[in-house]
């Protein structure tokens, strides 16, 4: 079944860091410019339509320096060994580092 979004997702390798949810990194599943997935291998405690930093690290290969974002947890599915996040970009990333790996991941997508 195919997802009809306004803004298409595109499926990432990074990683990411939620410091108020968990320690560590995570796997970044997916962004687009409003929203993103987090998967992370652990069990957390969020707190729905609560804002949380969240640092990106693109993947080596892009060649893109870390970048933070502020999202909204809209939902989240928990169990004791993995997590899923799904997030609202509250508001545009300052800088051009979101913009330049959305770029790359568009780029990527469209060479599969």
């Amino acid at each position: 079944m195919q997802e009809k979004r306004h803004f298409p997702r595109y499926t990432s390798l990074a990683r990411a860091s939620v410091p108020k949810m968990f320690k560590g990194d995570a796997l970044l599943r997916d962004i687009s410019i409003v929203g993103c997935n987090i998967e992370c291998m652990m069990s957390v405690n969020a707190v729905p339509e609560m804002s949380y930093a969240i640092t990106i690290f693109p993947e080596e290969e892009s060649h893109i320096d870390s970048f933070s974002i502020t999202g909204i947890l809209r939902w989240f599915h928990s169990s004791p060994d993995i997590s899923v996040l799904g997030f609202f970009i509250k508001e545009p990333p300052k800088g051009e580092r979101f913009k330049q790996y959305v770029d790359y991941l568009t780029y990527q997508s469209s060479m599969a």
